[in-house]
């Protein structure tokens, strides 16, 4: 059974809590002959915390050959959400158990924030008092069923001058901008400012615009027809790839002329050829690499013996020289 009372708002005499209790074993309600309610018979528990002893136990309140039972509730016991109150009688037991539960109101921290004890507003004081001709209450209408409290002679909707979407559009445009519309910034002002500034797609260019403006950059630059220009179909794109290539290369030539000090990148970590021209700065390099940790064999059965250096793959000749002596040479050629 549920319940509603104020919150941390003591019941009195008109709201306490009044229920039947049923006598043990019985179907009739308990008077006060029944029961004598004893500590620990009622507990109360408040918003599911623990139980403990209700301040006031209860009364029963005859009605002709029956009774009900009248439960006071205390602020401090109605400070809470939600009130369980159960009725649990010691042994031996001389009536049934019974409970109900109490829902707070009319406090933020209630069951229900509405205060249901306040006719004008529910205890909403966003609202305006509904109370009729209070200060800052909601209109009302009078005995004529009129609104109430409007100023001046209109009191009626169908009073006042309905205007047609047409006619408010034509009071706007039809107004002369020149007497009317002469604030700076508004709207009227500028629709009058550019009403005399003439038709600019009529206007020559670059005419008197001047100069750095669009008319004037359109009028000096674009001085032939677009479709006179490359067409889409006849673009090639560069060569990224090799531009990239190109300037990879290129960035480690020395400056042009050569200045004092100019720095040329070299690659030293190019392997050397098998091959290369006679004579060149690669083919020095190539014979040096073959003398000092290169493959050499001295064929003394040929005729004329011979002394062959080889390529770093070690099967490659680079050069076959002829020795003047197979045992002894003391030259080559």
């Amino acid at each position: 059974m549920f319940i509603q009372r104020k919150y941390n708002t003591a019941t009195v005499t008109g709201t306490h809590i009044r229920l039947p209790m049923i006598k043990r074993g019985a179907a009739d309600f308990a008077i006060g002959t029944d029961w004598t309610p004893a500590a620990g018979d009622v507990k109360i528990a408040k918003d599911g915390g623990a139980s403990i002893n209700i301040a006031s136990l209860p009364a029963a309140v005859t009605v002709g050959n029956s009774a009900y039972w009248e439960f006071p509730l205390s602020a401090s016991e109605l400070s809470c959400k939600q009130l369980v109150v159960t009725i649990s009688d010691g042994a031996p037991k001389a009536v049934e158990d019974n409970m109900f539960i109490v829902e707070t109101f009319g406090n933020a921290a209630a069951m229900m924030p509405a205060d249901l004890s306040d006719g004008a507003r529910l205890g909403l004081t966003s609202l305006p008092n509904a109370v009729p001709a209070a200060a800052g209450g909601l209109a009302t209408v009078n005995a004529g069923n009129l609104i109430a409290g409007i100023q001046g002679t209109k009191n009626t909707f169908d009073s006042l001058n309905d205007l047609s979407a047409l006619q408010a559009e034509n009071a706007v445009l039809d107004a002369d901008v020149a007497a009317h519309h002469t604030t700076s910034g508004s709207a009227g002002q500028q629709i009058h400012t550019s009403a005399s500034a003439g038709y600019p797609w009529s206007t020559a260019l670059p005419g008197a615009y001047a100069s750095g403006t669009a008319g004037n950059i359109i009028g000096i630059n674009l001085d032939m027809a677009v479709s006179s220009r490359l067409g889409a179909g006849s673009y090639v794109a560069p060569d990224n790839a090799g531009i990239s290539a190109i300037k990879a290369s290129t960035d480690n030539l020395p400056a042009q002329p050569a200045a004092v000090g100019s720095v040329m990148s070299l690659d030293m970590l190019q392997p050397v050829p098998l091959t290369n021209s006679a004579q060149t700065l690669g083919d020095a390099l190539n014979a040096a690499r073959a003398i000092g940790f290169g493959k050499w064999v001295v064929d003394g059965a040929a005729i004329p013996p011979t002394f062959t250096l080889y390529a770093p793959d070690g099967a490659t000749p680079i050069h076959i020289f002829q020795l003047d002596s197979a045992l002894t040479p003391t030259q080559r050629n």
